[in-house]
């Protein structure tokens, strides 16, 4: 399995006051540019929604400074995961909510 780190839009968003949410994406097979498309276009998708999801359970506590925040986002199982890059006690909190909102959704 290849790993590949994308981090393409965190300058479209609040990136020097590093605001932003993180994603890496798991990928089974060489990238072509069909695929990174996609995963822009998904980038783009799940951007605003986990950061929306942040915001509701954790902007006072993080002050709306979420680049702590790591996502593993895997391809071909369809699945989004908290990373291990993310502070336990945030994962901790969020874990059973982000199962059922984020991953149930894009799944």
């Amino acid at each position: 399995m290849q790993f590949v780190k994308y981090k393409v839009f965190n300058n479209l968003l609040d990136s020097k006051n590093g605001t932003c949410v993180n994603f890496n994406w798991i990928l089974s097979n060489e990238t072509d540019e069909n695929l990174k498309r996609f995963a822009i276009e998904l980038e783009y998708e799940l951007r605003p929604l986990i950061t929306r999801f942040l915001m509701v359970r954790l902007e006072n506590e993080c002050s709306g400074d979420f680049s702590s925040f790591h996502f593993d986002v895997d391809i071909d199982t369809r699945s989004i995961s908290i990373s291990d890059k993310t502070p336990i006690q945030f994962s901790r909190r969020i874990a059973k909510d982000f199962e059922r909102e984020i991953n149930g959704a894009y799944s």
